[in-house]
This record gives C-alpha cells, structure tokens and sequence, in this order.
C-alpha cells in the first residue's frame, strides 16, 4: 500500500516540493491610482486629493493601502470652525 500523503509532498524524483512564496501586492504611485480614482474606490479626484494631502505623487501604495486610506480620511469627523471673541 501506498502513502497517498507523502505524494503530496515529493516531486516524481523524491525531492521535496516547495510550496510557492506568498506574492506581494502591486505598488501603484499615488498618480496612477488617482487616475482610476472612481472605478477602484468610487470616488472623484477631488475626494482623493483630499485624503492624500501632503503625499507625494510618486508615493507607493497598494489598491487595498490607499482604499484603507481613504476609508479613513472620510470617516474623520470635520472641526468646527472656533467662534470668535466679539
């Protein structure tokens, strides 16, 4: 009889088979994901200018950072503005 799991694990020859490194995510510059602003998070250039104040077109992110990102710049609660002293 046959050991159906070590089959899994060894190649034809008897060398172990190596599982496939995890890849990482594409990094995509600040620029390029703002161009498809609206089809990867559905929201306008306006709005993800806005959440990236101060970031430099050039920057890196994943999809999945700058969603993250914008998920978050949206969800900060806005100041009001201080009354002045009449």
């Amino acid at each position: 009889m046959s050991d159906t799991s070590k089959k899994a694990d060894t190649a034809k020859d008897g060398a172990a088979v190596v599982a496939p490194a995890a890849v990482a995510p594409t990094k995509y510059t600040t620029g390029r994901l703002r161009k498809d602003c609206y089809a990867l998070y559905g929201v306008s250039t306006s709005t993800f200018d806005g959440a990236n104040v101060g970031i430099a077109a050039n920057a890196e992110y994943t999809v999945e950072e700058m969603g993250t990102r914008i998920k978050k710049w949206q969800d900060t609660p806005v100041k009001p503005k201080k009354k002045e002293d009449k």
